[in-house]
C-alpha cells in the first residue's frame, strides 16, 4: 500500500515510521527540513497529565483577557470572520463540567501508552535523549494549591498517578526551590526527551527504511475516481492509495483540497515569564 503524509513535523514522522515498519510504501511531503519547525524547537514534555481540554468551567472570561494580550498563554488574534465567531461561540458552550470531564477523559484516553510506544521505539534501537524524573506542578499561592489538589482524584480515575506534596516536602526533593514555594503536584510518570535528538533518529530510522521525501507545501490535492490520492506542489505531483495530513495547525487548509473541513484554528503559546509563571501557579 502506498501512503503520503502530508506533514514532516514529530506526528508525520512517526506516522511515517509505524507504517513503513508495516510495509507500507510511505512517502512524506513537508515544506521545511523534515522534523524542523516546532517539532525540533519545543521544550520536549511527554507530559500526558498536562494535556487537559483548554475549555473549562471559568475560563471566558479568562480567555477574553488573553485575547487582548499577546503575551498570553495561549494567544488567537480576534478576527470579525464567522470562522472566528463560531470557534468563541463553540468555546463558550464547551466551558462546562460536564463537557470538561468529558473532554478531559477523551484526551486521557488518547495519552495512554505514550511511555510504553518510547520504550518500543529505544528498543528498536532508536537511540534519543530520554528523562524519566516525571513532572512536578509547583505553587506559591495557597488557594492555587488547594484547588489543584482538589482535581487529583479526577487524574487518578484517568490513570495517572499524582501525589500532594507540602512546601518542605518539595524542598527536599528539589533545594533549589524557594520559601515561597507552599506545595506541589507530582506526577512520577512523566518524561521529557531532547526534541533534536529524537526527530533525527526517526529520520535516520526513515531513510533506512525506504521512506521518500517531497520538498515543498502541498498547494493541491484531489481524490481520483480510481480510489487513489493525489497531492501536488512544486515537487509535481504525486499519488497514493491514501494520504495522512498531519500539518498541525494548517492541516485545515490541507484538509480543504480534498473537500474536507476541520475545525482547527491557529494559536500561539508564548514562553514568556509571565506564562511561565502563570502555568506553574496552576492558573489556566
Amino acid at each position: 500500500m502506498k501512503v503520503i503524509i502530508v506533514g514532516s513535523g514529530i506526528i508525520g514522522l512517526a506516522t511515517a515510521y509505524e507504517l513503513a515498519k508495516r510495509g507500507c510504501e510511505v512517502t512524506v511531503a513537508g515544506d521545511r527540513e523534515p522534523g524542523g519547525g516546532a517539532s525540533v524547537n519545543n521544550a520536549g514534555w511527554i507530559v500526558p497529565a498536562e494535556s487537559g481540554p483548554v475549555p473549562a468551567p471559568g475560563l471566558v472570561l479568562q480567555a477574553l483577557r488573553w485575547m487582548l494580550s499577546s503575551d498570553s498563554p495561549v494567544y488567537v488574534r480576534p478576527t470579525p470572520s464567522p470562522a472566528f465567531i463560531g470557534f468563541l461561540i463553540g468555546m463558550y458552550r464547551a466551558c462546562n463540567a460536564g463537557v470538561y470531564a468529558t473532554a478531559f477523559e477523551a484526551t486521557a484516553s488518547l495519552g495512554r501508552g505514550t511511555m510504553d510506544e518510547l520504550d518500543r521505539w529505544a528498543g528498536d534501537g532508536l537511540s534519543f535523549e530520554m528523562h524519566r524524573e516525571g513532572e512536578l506542578r509547583a505553587y506559591v499561592e495557597a488557594a492555587e494549591l488547594r484547588r489543584a489538589t482538589v482535581e487529583i482524584p479526577r487524574y487518578e480515575r484517568a490513570g495517572f498517578e499524582p501525589t500532594a506534596l507540602g512546601g518542605d516536602e518539595v524542598r527536599r526533593m528539589v533545594p533549589a526551590l524557594s520559601d515561597a514555594v507552599v506545595g506541589a503536584i507530582r506526577f512520577p510518570n512523566e518524561r521529557h526527551v531532547r526534541p533534536s535528538t529524537l526527530v533525527a533518529a526517526l529520520v535516520g530510522r526513515l531513510d533506512e527504511l525506504g521512506v521518500s521525501w517531497l520538498d515543498g507545501p502541498v498547494t493541491g490535492g484531489r481524490v481520483l475516481p480510481t480510489g487513489e490520492v493525489e497531492v501536488a506542489g512544486r515537487f509535481g505531483a504525486s499519488r497514493a492509495d491514501a494520504a495522512v495530513i498531519a500539518a498541525g495547525a494548517w492541516s485545515s487548509g490541507v484538509a480543504r483540497l480534498f473537500g474536507v473541513t476541520l475545525p482547527i484554528s491557529r494559536a500561539r503559546a508564548t514562553a514568556s515569564t509571565t506564562c511561565r509563571r502563570r502555568w506553574q501557579h496552576g492558573s489556566r
